[in-house]
């Protein structure tokens, strides 16, 4: 019998075990009192959106098993089917069906988010989505609020998690380890996706957002990995924005 795997998360370890088909994840590298609201937020939010979601054919988000307020704080949610969508869209063809199929599924997720709990999904990234092949099933996770996210950024519900998708999904391709292996299901996704909520949305303001996002994401580490991200970086996920639809022929970091 496999061992359970242990992963590190931002705010602590995440214990995944795929023989009792569960994930605890334990918040001990923040205040406990600050693990203690990100528990209750991942225990209501995910209860509330499960219940939805049972009404939506091929969406779904993971089911709470248990939780723990007392030091440290934890919570255990069922291991869910799927494969994270930052692994599946690097193999994924431009022409592959399967892009149209989980953009669709993503811009009804997003909107019954958005619908449910009137604020943006903040750690709405390609890693935090998984989806499974065999029953076409795409599955929400994680709804905490990042340290990393600016609360206080200016766009709606809907413009605020495409901004953060987008700016993750570009940070993730202009990593120097990925610049030589292109993800065209990547761009498919996100372009199909934005196109689904064309006239819902204000795409210079996503783009605006997704370039907040992005630049946020590349401030941590090194000085030569930070000059990277602001040189060379910043340059092609201006061109991967572009592709998409929100390019404005300008620098990721210049305002317009």
């Amino acid at each position: 019998m496999n061992s359970p795997r242990i992963i590190q998360g931002h705010d602590g370890p995440i214990e995944i075990n795929e023989a009792k088909r569960t994930v605890t994840k334990t918040y001990r590298l923040v205040a406990h009192e600050a693990g203690v609201r990100m528990v209750e937020r991942e225990v209501s939010h995910a209860t509330r959106l499960r219940q939805v979601l049972a009404h939506h054919d091929g969406l779904d988000c993971p089911r709470v098993l248990a939780w723990d307020l007392s030091v440290p704080p934890r919570i255990t949610l069922e291991l869910c089917a799927g494969e994270p969508l930052s692994s599946l869209l690097g193999r994924v063809g431009r022409r592959d069906a399967r892009s149209t199929d989980i953009a669709a599924k993503i811009h009804d997720g997003l909107e019954i988010y958005a619908r449910l709990f009137e604020e943006p999904y903040y750690d709405l990234c390609f890693r935090n989505i998984l989806y499974d092949e065999a029953t076409r099933v795409l599955t929400f996770l994680d709804f905490d609020i990042p340290s990393r996210s600016d609360e206080n950024s200016r766009g709606s519900a809907l413009e605020m998690s495409l901004g953060n998708l987008v700016g993750w999904a570009c940070y993730d391709m202009v990593r120097p380890s990925q610049l030589l292996a292109p993800k065209p299901g990547y761009l498919k996704v996100m372009r199909a996706t934005l196109a689904a909520f064309e006239g819902q949305v204000s795409r210079p303001r996503v783009r605006a957002l997704a370039r907040a996002t992005f630049m946020r994401l590349t401030e941590a580490g090194s000085t030569a990995r930070r000059s990277y991200y602001r040189t060379a970086g910043t340059v092609v996920a201006a061109l991967y924005m572009k592709y998409v639809g929100l390019g404005s022929g300008s620098a990721v970091a210049r305002d317009e």
